[in-house]
C-alpha cells in the first residue's frame, strides 16, 4: 500500500507517523505538507552556533525551541535527544550537552535527507488527490511516482 511506503520512509528517519497523522486528523498529505516546513527551520543552526560559541543561554533557547518543533512534527528520536540536551543546558552543563551534539546531528541529517529526497506537491487537490514524487532513499536511484487517494 502506498501509504505504508511513505510511512516507512518517515519512520526510518525517526518520525512517529501515527502520532503525526493524529495531529492532522489522520491526513498523511497534510502531515507531510507541514512536516516539510522543517526544511525552513533554523534552530539547529542556532544551536550549533551557540554551542560553538559556548553561549549556554542561546544554546538552551535554541535546543528548547528545537525540542518543541520536533515534538510538534513527531520527530521522536530528535525530540528525545533535544529534550535531554535542553535539560543539560537548563543546568548550564555545556560539557554534557556537547556530548549530545553528534547524536542530534545524525538524526537531523536523517530528517534533512528525507526532506531532500521526498518531493511532495498537491497537484490534484480539487479532486482530493495527493501526488507525491519520491526518491526512495533505501534503493539508490529508484524513482517512484506515487498516487495517494
Amino acid at each position: 500500500m502506498i501509504y505504508e511506503e511513505v510511512q516507512d520512509l518517515m519512520t526510518e528517519a525517526g518520525v512517529d507517523v501515527k502520532d503525526g497523522m493524529g495531529r492532522f486528523v489522520g491526513k498523511l498529505d497534510l502531515f507531510v505538507k507541514i512536516f516539510r516546513k522543517y526544511d525552513d527551520d533554523n534552530n539547529m543552526d542556532l544551536l550549533r552556533d551557540a554551542m560553538e560559541a559556548g553561549n549556554v543561554d542561546a544554546a538552551f533557547s535554541a535546543a528548547h525551541t528545537l525540542k518543541g518543533v520536533c515534538g510538534n512534527l513527531s520527530m521522536k528520536r530528535m525530540f528525545d535527544i533535544a529534550s535531554e540536551m535542553t535539560e543539560f543546558l537548563r543546568e548550564k552543563d555545556m560539557d554534557s550537552a556537547r556530548q549530545m551534539m553528534p547524536k542530534l546531528e545524525e538524526e537531523h541529517q536523517k530528517i534533512k535527507t528525507l526532506l531532500r529526497y521526498t518531493k511532495p506537491w498537491i497537484s490534484l487537490e480539487s479532486r482530493g488527490l495527493f501526488h507525491l514524487m519520491c526518491l526512495d532513499i533505501r534503493e539508490a536511484g529508484a524513482i517512484q511516482s506515487l498516487l495517494i487517494f
